[in-house]
């Protein structure tokens, strides 16, 4: 049967970053005549995929591709504290052996701030004796 009345209803995310709209999920409602005269209603929903792959709520957007990021998928950077998606974060530990979540650019600078520490203890320590801190 032909419909006699259909309803669109698309569900949202808007960025902050640039004010762009990104589909969450679409319900389609399709009114039609049965051939005793009754009215039929058919809802289908449509649930969209995150940009990480997921079908779970979405709970921001990456700060680097502006991609919506699912709740569980989504971190912030331990340096900069800004939001990033599994795309564009590094995992890595410290000397504690705490597991970090970095963006690249953050996870590059602790490397040389470490890389440049390491090399000057190195140095120096051929003039100071130098305890351990760990």
């Amino acid at each position: 049967m032909q419909p006699i009345r259909s309803e669109r209803t698309r569900k949202v995310a808007s960025s902050s970053w640039d004010a762009s709209d990104h589909p969450v999920q679409q319900d389609d409602t399709d009114h039609t005549l049965s051939q005793a005269g009754a009215i039929e209603s058919d809802r289908t929903t449509q649930q969209m995929a995150c940009h990480c792959g997921c079908l779970r709520p979405p709970a921001g957007f990456c700060a680097e591709c502006n991609q919506l990021i699912c709740e569980v998928c989504y971190a912030r950077c331990s340096g900069c504290n800004k939001p990033i998606g599994p795309c564009h974060y590094v995992k890595s530990q410290d000397r504690t052996g705490r597991v970090l979540v970095e963006c690249r650019s953050c996870n590059g600078a602790r490397k040389r701030k470490s890389l440049i520490t390491g090399l000057w203890r190195g140095i120096a320590s051929l003039v100071i004796d130098f305890e351990d801190e760990r």
